[in-house]
């Protein structure tokens, strides 16, 4: 299995490309269409679905785009659909991009806590995490976690969005301390971390366990 991952659209969003060994690729957060189409073409691998951590249109950027030109489905956690279902609750018209076809879409893939999801010869597990948004979600598959805006290299999401909550997000830092040290913290935004590192420097983890 191999991950490929870049920066891209207006909130600089962490995209990731994880493909397995026959070259099927799942997309999480998909930020830039032209860099996931120049990736995919030139590793030559098979879009299968993409992934999303939550619903803000920052992570959803590339998605009419690339849901057109591979025809895949995307997921979502059940209590996201009200924010990636909604120009304002998904901030881009507040943002200014008033397209509502491109930032809302409908028809998605439910998720829920636990969820196992089987791409080819990967599998992610869905950890639900609510706080940033009430479906935000985090994804593991082997020793990699992807977090999306639930947890930063030496920070958490904020909670003055939309349906956001503090406390709900405290209690899903707590689950965080259900994972080995190694595992990689890949986030939403900035650089990579380990679980081992954020549970000893991360000030709103530290001391938090279940």
């Amino acid at each position: 299995m191999d991950i490929i991952s870049f920066a891209g659209g207006p909130g600089a969003v962490n995209t990731y490309i994880i493909y397995g060994g026959d070259l099927s690729a799942v997309i999480i957060d998909p930020s830039d269409n032209d860099k996931i189409c120049d990736l995919v073409s030139f590793n030559n691998l098979k879009p299968c679905a993409i992934l999303l951590t939550h619903g803000h249109f920052d992570h959803v950027w590339a998605m009419k785009e690339i849901i057109g030109k591979y025809n895949i489905p995307y997921y979502i956690h059940k209590d996201d659909v009200k924010i990636v279902s909604s120009s304002v609750y998904n901030f881009s018209e507040v943002f200014g991009y008033t397209d509502k076809s491109r930032y809302v879409f409908p028809d998605p893939v439910l998720i829920n806590d636990c969820d196992v999801l089987s791409f080819s010869d990967m599998t992610f597990k869905v950890l639900h995490t609510p706080g940033h948004t009430p479906g935000g979600v985090c994804y593991q598959i082997e020793n990699m976690l992807f977090t999306g805006d639930t947890l930063f290299r030496g920070t958490v999401g904020r909670t003055d969005c939309y349906f956001a909550d503090q406390d709900a997000l405290f209690e899903s830092l707590k689950k965080f301390s259900r994972f080995n040290d190694n595992t990689i913290v890949y986030p939403g935004h900035g650089r990579s971390s380990t679980i081992g590192f954020e549970l000893a420097n991360n000030p709103f983890l530290i001391n938090k366990s279940l």
